[in-house]
């Protein structure tokens, strides 16, 4: 049982060595791209018109192909 002590005073003491360069890490603000605005939306926003986008264009590229008799129904 004495090595088990051993090996938890050891870790304890690594803690403390990793805990004292926590405090010299400068505060970061937040990053520049969390803030970019394309036409003035934001990420989910432009993910989720990207999707609706991409459905209308599969649609009427459906529609288009069935009127012009390239698919038969």
């Amino acid at each position: 049982m004495v090595d088990m002590d051993d090996l938890r005073r050891s870790l304890d003491e690594d803690d403390e060595f990793f805990d004292e360069g926590l405090d010299e890490i400068p505060d970061q603000e937040e990053s520049a791209a969390e803030d970019v605005l394309i036409l003035g939306l934001t990420a989910p926003q432009r993910m989720i018109l990207s999707i609706f986008l991409f459905l209308d264009v599969a649609v009427l590229g459906c529609m288009c192909l069935i009127a012009l008799g390239r698919i038969p129904i």
